[in-house]
């Protein structure tokens, strides 16, 4: 799992039975930080300090944390099972219990040793190109993936698994249930379905720049859909952008901005108050009465957003099981 190292650093490194441990997955992280401080002195001597730099940071985390998911998807009976098996288990198990194995899923990923659920906040995430995406899934995302889950329990099967799998990323990722670690866990439970045994950390960085252009695609389509569907004459999909409800003028436009505009744009017209040539709405000198409402309706239009994301897959399955594979698989 040190692949990415030179031999003599792995040599070097392997020789410690904490490090050989925790990129096993049988040692907690704060036991490993614990060891680290011990040699790290020792270590500096032995190995150039590029390589130690990484080694007290994200990359060692990385691994250990897919380490350790490698063996809970082992003891759950996914690494090592046919396809038919695969589906078997989301047909058999409750939702409760899927919604169990995923936050387990997530805490191991990430080396953590809680649980913690998002709390409904506007999140940054890097795209395509290493730009900076702004998200604001669903309040109570749970509940639309709670119905998500339903509908696979429900329909899967040999045929269809490989674009359930990718709705299933995609589910995972604009649901967006946790702080952290969304997009790793949807590779994971993607390449489960898709292949045999679980995703190593060096594949799914080599996929990195694909899944995010995979991401950002399905982003920006399902918010188009989204406005056309409110009868915005949108001309083609980058214009999306220009279309934007802010709190002031200094707040940047995106996805976000373009969902809240549909929101927005709904109260203006509920009110009266619409005027067609409006690209760029204001809202934070509404009534208190206005902004009930315009939150209501912003809820509204990114439950709309998911499902899109969700309808985007399904018009596109070659595209989308494509791209995945090509960036996890292939």
């Amino acid at each position: 799992m040190l692949e990415f190292l030179p031999w003599e650093v792995r040599e070097v490194l392997t020789q410690y039975e904490f490090i050989r441990k925790y990129l096993e997955g049988s040692l907690s992280r704060k036991k490993f930080l614990e060891g680290f401080e011990e040699f790290k002195s020792e270590l500096s001597s032995k190995i150039p300090k590029i390589y130690l730099d990484a080694l007290d940071g994200y990359n060692i985390e990385r691994i250990a944390g897919y380490n350790m998911f490698a063996k809970y998807a082992l003891n759950n009976g996914l690494a090592i099972a046919s396809i038919e098996d695969k589906i078997a288990w989301i047909r058999g198990n409750s939702k409760k219990r899927i919604f169990l194995f995923l936050s387990a899923a997530n805490k191991l990923l990430l080396s953590e040793g809680k649980f913690a659920r998002w709390i409904g906040r506007s999140i940054k995430t890097l795209g395509f190109k290493n730009e900076v995406v702004n998200l604001e899934p669903p309040d109570s995302s749970h509940l639309e993936f709670e119905k998500f889950l339903d509908l696979i329990k429900g329909n899967i099967n040999k045929d269809n698994a490989h674009l359930w799998a990718a709705k299933l990323y995609i589910a995972i990722v604009f649901a967006h249930m946790f702080p952290d670690g969304n997009g790793r866990l949807a590779k994971q439970v993607y390449y489960l379905l898709r292949s045999s045994g679980t995703l190593d950390e060096k594949r799914a960085s080599e996929g990195a720049a694909l899944t995010a252009k995979f991401c950002d695609g399905v982003n920006m389509n399902a918010a188009y859909n989204v406005l056309m569907k409110e009868g915005i004459a949108v001309r083609k999909h980058s214009d999306v952008t220009k279309y934007r409800a802010v709190r002031d003028d200094d707040d940047k436009s995106g996805i976000v901005a373009a969902l809240k505009f549909v929101a927005a744009r709904r109260i203006m017209k509920a009110h009266a108050a619409w005027h067609l040539e409006n690209r760029n709405i204001v809202y934070g000198v509404w009534p208190n009465k206005w902004m009930s409402e315009f939150l209501d309706e912003y809820q509204k239009a990114r439950i709309a957003w998911f499902w899109e994301g969700l309808g985007i897959i399904d018009k596109n399955p070659e595209w989308a099981v494509g791209i995945l594979d090509k960036a996890l698989i292939k």
